[in-house]
């Protein structure tokens, strides 16, 4: 859906975790950037994906996402980068920001970005198609 992402989750891993832990509220941006990195990059790496699904699951209440620390802790043991990458795409979308290479960020001011979300959520949840979904009423 976003190769920008893609690109930063390969190469730049614990970046992307260390701004999704700032967004979100749970680490400061250095502190869990050093911290993603000594445990993804040396031997701690089994270590390092369970307490990425204890921080992963600290994200995810954050955004309001409700889940288990089960489902969080599976869906890092099966491939870790790939729930970076889909957590990035929740944090960038709840901060209305666009992250693309290299490190360019276009923000989307936070009242659009809402209006956004609930148009979203009226046409996703249920309401059926109206105006604002592209039906007609």
């Amino acid at each position: 859906k976003k190769p920008h992402t893609v690109l930063h989750v390969v190469f730049c891993l614990p970046l992307v975790l260390g701004k999704n832990y700032s967004a979100a509220g749970v680490l400061p941006f250095w502190p869990g950037c050093i911290f993603s990195f000594l445990l993804t990059y040396t031997p701690l790496y089994p270590l390092g994906v369970f307490v990425r699904a204890i921080l992963g699951k600290k994200v995810q209440d954050a955004l309001g996402h409700e889940t288990t620390w089960t489902r969080v802790c599976v869906r890092n043991i099966c491939c870790m980068p790939c729930d970076v990458g889909r957590e990035s795409d929740m944090v960038d979308d709840e901060l209305g920001a666009e992250i693309t290479c290299c490190c360019k960020v276009e923000i989307t001011p936070r009242l659009l970005n809402e209006v956004e979300d609930a148009k979203n959520r009226m046409c996703t949840d249920g309401w059926g198609k109206n105006r604002m979904c592209g039906g007609s009423s």
